[in-house]
């Protein structure tokens, strides 16, 4: 990303959940913030960063987006899609979750 300023949006991606697994949850938020296209993945992503990171205003709000977009994806299909090596980070990761909302984050009807 420093050789190419003009590199392309998904590395944020790559970025973001680097710095969640090296416990910058912060900076995880603020890379996977940065993509201009948000699939249920990444709004669990945004809201496990939020979560870790101590900010439940936005856990919560990453997580009701997530679960609008895709109401039956649950924590364990979550983790069913990644390839995490350590079960430490496959737990971190359930946890953040949990802390999000995630499990119970479906959007009251409106109007």
């Amino acid at each position: 990303m420093q050789l190419n300023p003009m590199h392309p949006q998904w590395y944020y991606y790559d970025l973001g959940s680097t710095l969640f697994l090296l416990g910058r949850f912060r900076e995880a938020a603020e890379c996977h913030a940065r993509l201009p296209r948000k699939d249920s993945l990444i709004w669990a992503r945004l809201a496990a960063a939020y979560a870790m990171a101590g900010d439940a205003e936005q856990a919560a709000f990453s997580a009701k987006q997530g679960r609008r977009m895709s109401p039956l994806l649950t924590i364990d299909a979550i983790l069913d899609d990644e390839t995490y090596e350590r079960a430490e980070d496959r737990k971190r990761l359930r946890e953040a979750l949990l802390r999000s909302g995630w499990q119970s984050a479906i959007d009251e009807p409106s109007g």
